[in-house]
């Protein structure tokens, strides 16, 4: 992946300069015909016209839907910004050339299964963050998001549509995933999540080296608890990173005399076991790992099924909302305008990113990256 860089004092519009090329016809059409050229793919002219079109009127929709959003004024915009990362992720589908999509496919995708996911909730249970859970449809947009993401939808996707947590069968239970699941997953929330939870959320800040000689094929890794939370444990670490129990994590110096802090270390780690850097890299996060939660650790993903619930909260279902705003839950509204915040600085800079296949950073000239 190759990066690009914008030099800006004001990211949130600039983002939406960058992206404004794709908004037009002949704009969409020639990155197009460039991601043909890249994967030596030939398409029929008709559809790389169609597919030009789907993807200019899809970023326009998205366009106007996020310059609604105002993350002081909440109950509107999530409603808008849930959609308007829909209609980001149609342009995403529709401009993905190694498929026959159209903005006609979409349509259909939603009309036939709606947007592939539901909510549900579990009255026996007071905690907010654990009653309150999303799955995915068997059918629907959203499922056939996952399909183009090469993702095995059988893992993530319940076998019919249920309306109660009880009429789950044991076996797939575990496609349930709670509202603190999801919130646990975004580390633009990092700070707020930590103040309300007092746990080390499900992503992770590491560094990791190589080592040579006789060690060659094994790594060092140091985790710090700066970059991550006070509350981290050894074990978060194994769990988070998915490494097997018999590798232990240590809270010690790299040697006696260091003047550093004690961190979290493991001397030896076969290299198979853990990437070289953290795989998300935020503009406003620190860099990390995020836990995957079947099989999904991409902040696209995990961004949509959020806004997904709390636009259903806004929208059908206002007792819970004001209880949100202004009742027993009302330590929520803080994060949820942090969420709002953060997914109008996100979202379209992770869509650009995945549209041209490259980083693309939006920051002051002070900023180093």
């Amino acid at each position: 992946m190759t990066h690009e860089r914008i030099f800006t004092e004001t990211p949130k519009s600039a983002i939406w300069d960058r992206i404004d090329i794709l908004t037009t016809l002949n704009g969409a059409k020639k990155q197009l015909e460039t991601s043909c050229q890249s994967y030596q793919i030939e398409i029929e002219g008709s559809l790389l016209l169609n597919k030009a079109k789907g993807v200019a009127f899809c970023i326009r929709s998205a366009r106007e839907l996020f310059r609604q959003s105002d993350s002081k004024n909440l109950t509107p915009s999530l409603t808008s910004l849930y959609y308007g990362t829909y209609n980001l992720l149609s342009a995403l589908l529709i401009g993905n050339v190694k498929n026959n999509l159209t903005l006609e496919d979409i349509e259909g995708f939603s009309k036939n299964g709606g947007h592939g996911l539901k909510t549900i909730y579990n009255s026996n249970e007071e905690n907010l963050e654990n009653n309150e859970f999303i799955y995915c449809c068997n059918n629907g947009f959203y499922k056939e998001l996952l399909l183009n993401l090469n993702y095995d939808v059988a893992v993530i996707a319940m076998s019919k549509n249920f309306r109660k947590v009880d009429e789950i069968p044991g076996d797939e239970i575990h496609k349930l995933i709670s509202l603190k699941d999801l919130l646990s997953r975004i580390p633009e929330l990092k700070n707020i999540y930590t103040e309300i939870f007092k746990e080390q959320p499900n992503y992770l800040n590491y560094h990791s080296s190589k080592l040579y000689g006789n060690d060659e094929g094994f790594k060092k890794v140091d985790v710090s608890e700066f970059q991550n939370t006070d509350y981290l444990k050894a074990k978060d670490i194994n769990d988070i990173l998915n490494i097997p129990d018999e590798f232990v994590f240590e809270y010690k110096k790299d040697y006696p005399e260091s003047v550093l802090k004690e961190e979290y270390r493991l001397d030896k780690l076969p290299n198979q076991l853990l990437t070289d850097n953290p795989k998300y890299h935020s503009p406003i996060a620190a860099e990390c790992t995020i836990k995957p939660i079947l099989s999904i650790d991409e902040p696209l993903l995990l961004y949509f099924k959020l806004l997904y619930i709390l636009s259903i909260w806004t929208r059908y279902r206002p007792n819970l909302w004001r209880e949100v705003t202004e009742g027993k839950y009302d330590e929520f509204r803080s994060l949820f305008g942090i969420f709002a915040d953060s997914t109008e600085r996100i979202i379209p800079n992770e869509f650009l990113n995945k549209f041209y296949n490259r980083k693309i950073i939006f920051a002051s000239h002070s900023y180093w990256s």
